[in-house]
């Protein structure tokens, strides 16, 4: 890699772009142990312009409508863009994160609002992972139309449940159907290890996901629910799938993936 840059710089090959997924890892442990390196500094020294950049932007544009002024997170693995929803409680940070419903050509990793048009431009490649059957690479666009969007709105955890506020008022019958909030949660093994299997928070030393109740759940306004959850539990990972309707007639469908550092008493 260090002579195609300096061979691109010596022939003044100055219509490339290089992209760096830098994890910090490499096939021996982390970089920081093994050899130690700061790859910024030698593109630069060897006559790069380099742009530090990473998955996810805040969307400060209004002209992106309901996605304005917030966190958008992007997915190398599968092609996905995610509306981030932060909450914190006293000192700690949690939040989760929910599918937004678009498909990109790859694994989109880097995003930037164009300061011209106001809307979301982002980059990506297929390489060892990458949605099933993307491109090669994409350069694609995110941008509002005007038309009403159906989306969650903020994903709050209060004692003993969760709280979820909508863009659209909701059809209240169609939350009371059984099927209408599902719920597991899980954790990761944090190691040296790349990847993790999924652990039971329950029992942790096996792997695979805990069942949680929804015992009942309720209608705080048109646009607000509550999911009582007694059995709520700090996790690595909860994935809470949501089947609903709006007053309107359509269907809503929608997961949330949160991280859970604590549960408010």
């Amino acid at each position: 890699i260090g002579e195609a840059r300096r061979f691109a710089v010596k022939y003044k090959l100055n219509n490339l772009v290089a992209f760096i997924d830098f994890n910090g890892l490499q096939i021996g442990g982390k970089i920081s142990d093994v050899m130690p390196q700061d790859i910024r500094a030698s593109w630069v020294a060897d006559g790069w312009n380099v742009l530090d950049v990473d998955g996810h932007d805040h969307a400060a544009s209004e002209r992106l409508g309901p996605l304005a002024g917030r966190m958008i997170h992007s997915s190398f693995g599968k092609g996905w863009l995610y509306s981030l929803s932060l909450q914190e409680i006293g000192e700690t940070m949690q939040g989760a994160i929910i599918p937004l419903p678009h498909q990109w050509s790859a694994g989109v990793m880097r995003l930037r609002i164009n300061p011209a048009d106001g809307q979301l431009y982002g980059v990506g490649l297929s390489g060892w992972q990458g949605p099933r059957n993307g491109l090669d690479g994409c350069l694609e666009r995110l941008r509002f139309t005007g038309e009403p969007v159906q989306m969650v709105d903020r994903v709050e955890v209060v004692p003993g449940g969760i709280e979820l506020t909508f863009s659209f008022d909701v059809d209240p019958a169609s939350v009371q159907q059984p099927d209408a909030f599902t719920a597991e949660m899980w954790n990761y093994l944090w190691s040296r290890r790349y990847g993790s299997d999924q652990f039971s928070v329950r029992n942790p030393d096996e792997t695979g996901h805990d069942p949680l109740t929804v015992k009942a759940v309720d209608i705080l306004g048109p646009r607000r629910l509550r999911l009582v959850i007694p059995d709520l539990a700090v996790c690595d990972q909860l994935q809470l799938s949501m089947l609903l309707s709006s007053t309107s007639g359509q269907t809503f469908t929608d997961t949330a993936y949160l991280t859970i550092h604590t549960v408010p008493e």
